[in-house]
């Protein structure tokens, strides 16, 4: 793993739409299933984002 992803905020912001994702998983309900999918979808975008910026500095 490169270490210049650390040094990105989008990569942060990943992370923690990781955790907040698993919380509305452990919840009940149809609405906190479209949260957890709304959280898990911004993780994938976030990283994806921090990865190709990294990748373009180099």
């Amino acid at each position: 793993m490169n270490k210049e992803i650390f040094k990105q905020s989008k990569f942060y912001i990943a992370i923690v739409s990781f955790f907040v994702a698993l919380f509305y998983i452990s919840q009940e309900g149809s609405v906190a299933m479209l949260g957890s999918f709304f959280w898990f979808l911004t993780f994938i975008v976030s990283l994806y984002k921090a990865n190709r910026t990294v990748n373009k500095k180099n």
